[in-house]
């Protein structure tokens, strides 16, 4: 008898379990197991990953089932065997009735199957047939043959497993990742079914001839909501179910109270590490119980360890799917998918969401967010992130580029280390800002790379996309203007990245100086990237969308929304790797019906933006949050308040949490809720909203930011509404004079902020001051504001009742009958403010008891139904 003196390889176990060793041999084994807690544990854990392995290897002998002496299933035309498993075996078959080629799931042993066995086979046809999911592989039939042998009929898929799709196509690593993401949607469309798989790995996942994924094989899958309910069909403590090497450890723990979604995520992680390497997280070669202590206690190598072309974000994301403890790993395969796809669009990815320089660079050049002031500690990683983001700009290529001048690394440190040392958070007692060590960084570039151009162009344009994302774009426009004239002599004027350059410097000028020539310069580049680079390029996307905003801030409305309408035409059909361009010109397109008051248009789009994001990217994605914050906000514009409040205080809830309360996205989704606090009579928690809005504005926009200065005007809005008519005013020309030094007295938002000092006045029973400032508006407001119609026609009204109270009701009444008419004339009686001017008309001869003109307006304001109305009529005397 051999005697057994260690733990065995896996190989030997399989055997060991089949009963396939000499019986000495057998004998000596199973003394062992009984000594030997560890090897006890993985000889369950075995037997529950093969359950039918000895079972199916015993009737072997028997005729294949499908051949001259197999059973027949009635209805199908049995052609050849595709694949024998632990459950069953799989047949090619045709349908006759409908000659649709399927695939034929026969249970091992047949009749002669174990009730376990069958409980589980039917449990697969039952969530199987559940699901319907282009990547997961779909049912047709199921049922009995003759002889009472279970079956299932399925999608046939003309294709291979993905680790042999993979070692047969030479895919880019952002191909793998985008089939990877695929896959990941249709394992989150069954979680979020109940179904949990438990035994993802590359075998169960076909790829066809058009490189579509198909997610197969429920065999080990668990009912979530059943188990829930203490129906648990074979999963027991202490037994393990999957297949090793793509277990999580709590699989491998035997503990079914800890297996969830998240189990799920680790066998993605796996497959996510053999896809962008070729090789498995861990050293399987060993001994069956090293495999699994190993996976269990040991830590999984990095994929960049392997295949060095794989960068740190990637090993980032695979690192937090293989986390040991369930919490510590995504917490949803969306979430897993979301980062893989923020990989892909050059956002930054959960994963690394704990280093502050890692965001802030992806920020900076990405989203070109504003910073404010900040500590030592803070403004050491910004400083980082100026230099940093040289090594991952604009095209593939680029970085392929970049990648091959490793040589710039050092002189990039070294130009930290002295940014850093400069980086004294109080100078002549004051806090550094960032914009203070962005001109350190700026006034170091010319000297100390001027013989190194190339690596000088790259820092010049990234200094530039920080001072832009500072609102500083006089100060953008330089470094835009530095970096265009080095990339032109070092790439040409047709290079994607000099053009990119450009595009920064016009982009920054349309800010710092409107007028005609930007416009022409706008035109002109527009034309040029749509001549060079296509018109779905990104540059020119950017190019386009730039000239529309100029357009649209002028009033120029429709040849603002003929340019979005453009972007997002010429990205349809669109691919679905660049969704986010595509949705983001959606919201652009819907953004401009928004400001022409077609509401309705503008909610149909956000809300289906807004459906596709939380759908895809879970509910606290950056941009998930961003597109429920405008649609809530839309959604106040049409009087749905509730649907619109509980969606704001939602989106701000999760802001908190994600961005803390001291954020600019924080004060953007506190400014959204107050506004419809407002439009539901709620003033007093609008004025608390909206006080911190401004508190939190103040620390985190630049000075002056428009943004800034529209939450300063709503909260004058709310404490005018609450008759704290000194306080309001106070709020409201401070506004103002900002607005009009920085911004210009036409400015749209200049023009708003002062017909709201014109109502505080009037509230304020100072009828004379609102008179005047009322007609200086009306002479103020420019032929490009982008409602002029109806703006004007609430300044008359305002205007009129102010004159009734200054008791001059004769040019009052003048006032509101023009109101009316030019509303009447230019967007109908069924126009909300059309009817605010009827429903004013009518409380204004109420007041004054002329009924039977009250009546006549009356009449007509009931031919239309009469919306809540925000402004509210005043009173006359």
């Amino acid at each position: 008898m051999a005697e057994i003196h260690s733990c065995p390889d896996m190989e030997f176990i399989e055997r060991f379990v089949r009963g396939e060793l000499e019986q000495g041999t057998q004998s000596s084994m199973l003394a062992h197991v009984e000594g030997c807690s560890a090897c006890q544990k993985l000889v369950e854990v075995v037997r529950a990953n093969e359950p039918f392995s000895s079972d199916w290897d015993g009737a072997s002998s028997s005729p294949a089932w499908g051949s001259a002496g197999g059973t027949p299933i009635s209805g199908y035309e049995i052609l050849h065997e595709v694949h024998r498993g632990g459950q069953g075996v799989v047949f090619a078959a045709i349908q006759t009735s409908t000659k649709r080629s399927v695939a034929v799931k026969l249970l091992h042993m047949g009749a002669f199957a174990e009730p376990r066995h069958r409980r589980r086979f039917e449990r697969e046809i039952d969530l199987a047939a559940s699901l319907n999911h282009p990547n997961i592989v779909t049912v047709f039939d199921s049922g009995e043959t003759e002889t009472g042998e279970l079956f299932l009929a399925m999608e046939l898929v003309d294709g291979h497993p993905l680790n042999e799709h993979l070692d047969a196509h030479d895919l880019t690593i952002d191909q793998r990742l985008a089939l990877f993401t695929k896959v990941c949607q249709a394992v989150h469309h069954a979680h979020q079914h109940g179904i949990l798989h438990r035994d993802l790995k590359p075998g169960n996942i076909l790829v066809d001839t058009d490189g579509e994924p198909r997610v197969v094989d429920f065999g080990l899958a668990k009912n979530l909501d059943v188990e829930a309910a203490g129906e648990s069909f074979d999963t027991m403590p202490g037994v393990f179910v999957g297949t090793l090497a793509y277990s999580s450890p709590e699989q491998l723990q035997g503990r079914p109270e800890d297996v969830d979604v998240r189990s799920d995520v680790y066998g993605l992680g796996v497959i996510l590490f053999q896809l962008l390497t070729g090789a498995l997280p861990y050293d399987v070669s060993g001994t069956l119980v090293a495999v699994a202590m190993q996976i269990m206690g040991g830590e999984p190598r990095r994929p960049s360890a392997v295949d060095d072309s794989v960068g740190h974000e990637l090993d980032a994301i695979v690192a937090k799917a293989l986390e040991k403890r369930p919490k510590d790993r995504y917490q949803s395969v969306a979430e897993l998918s979301a980062d893989v796809e923020n990989f892909l669009r050059g956002d930054p990815v959960l994963a690394r969401s704990d280093s502050g320089l890692y965001v802030l660079r992806k920020r900076m050049r990405r989203h070109r967010l504003p910073l404010a002031a900040l500590s030592l500690i803070f403004l050491s990683l910004v400083t980082a992130t100026i230099v940093s983001s040289v090594f991952w700009r604009r095209s593939e290529a680029d970085r392929e580029r970049v990648t091959r001048e490793r040589n710039h690394l050092q002189e990039v440190r070294d130009f930290q280390a002295r940014m850093i040392a400069m980086a004294n958070p109080y100078t002549d007692g004051h806090l550094v800002t960032v914009a203070e060590l962005l001109d350190s960084a700026a006034r170091d570039l010319a000297g100390e790379y001027e013989k190194q151009p190339d690596l000088r162009a790259e820092l010049e344009m990234t200094v530039a996309d920080s001072y832009a994302g500072l609102a500083l774009y006089e100060l953008a426009a330089r470094h835009y203007a530095e970096a265009w004239a080095l990339f032109r002599e070092l790439r040409g004027e047709d290079d994607p990245v000099t053009i990119d350059a450009r595009v920064g410097l016009v982009g920054a000028r349309a800010h710092s100086e409107p007028g005609e020539q930007t416009h022409r310069d706008l035109v002109d580049m527009m034309g040029l990237c749509r001549e060079l680079l296509g018109p779905d390029h990104r540059t020119t996307l950017l190019a386009t969308t730039t000239l529309a905003r100029l357009l649209q801030d002028q009033g120029k409305l429709a040849e603002a929304e003929a340019l979005f309408r453009q972007n997002v035409e010429v990205q349809e059909p669109f691919e679905e790797e660049r969704m986010d361009d595509f949705l983001t010109s959606l919201q652009n397109l819907a953004a401009c019906y928004l400001t022409q008051v077609r509401y309705e248009e503008a909610e149909e789009i956000q809300r289906q933006v807004y459906e596709w994001r939380d759908r895809v990217l879970g509910s606290e994605h950056s941009a998930t949050l961003t597109a429920a914050n405008v649609l809530g906000q839309t959604w106040t514009y049409l009087g749905r308040h509730e649907e619109a409040e509980d969606l704001l205080r939602r989106t701000l809830d999760s802001r908190r949490r994600i961005y803390g309360d001291r954020s600019w996205v924080t004060c953007h989704s506190l400014n959204a809720l107050g506004l419809c606090l407002m439009a539901g009579g709620e003033y007093e928690e609008a004025r608390e909203v909206l006080t911190e809005a401004v508190a939190t504005g103040k620390e985190v926009l630049p000075p002056h930011d428009v943004g800034l200065l529209r939450v300063q005007r709503s909260l004058g809005g709310a404490l005018w509404k609450l008759e704290r008519i000194d306080e309001a005013l106070t709020v409201l020309r401070e506004t103002y004079a900002d607005l009009v030094e920085h911004h210009g007295p036409t400015h749209p938002d200049t023009i708003a902020t002062q017909l709201g000092v014109g109502c505080a006045l009037k509230a304020g029973k100072q009828p004379a001051a609102a008179v005047k400032t009322f007609e200086e508006l009306l002479e103020a407001c420019p032929e490009t504001h982008p409602d002029r119609v109806a703006f004007l026609s609430q300044t008359k009204m305002f205007l009129g009742l102010s004159l009734f109270q200054l008791g001059r009701p004769t040019e009052g009444e003048q006032r509101l009958l023009e109101a009316l008419e030019d509303l009447e004339g230019e967007l109908g009686v069924g126009h909300p403010g059309t009817q605010v001017a009827l429903a004013t008309l009518v409380t204004v001869y109420e007041q004054l008891g002329r009924e039977e003109d009250a009546a006549r307006y009356r009449a007509r304001l009931t031919e239309a139904t009469v919306n809540e109305m925000d402004t509210e009529p005043g009173d006359p005397r």
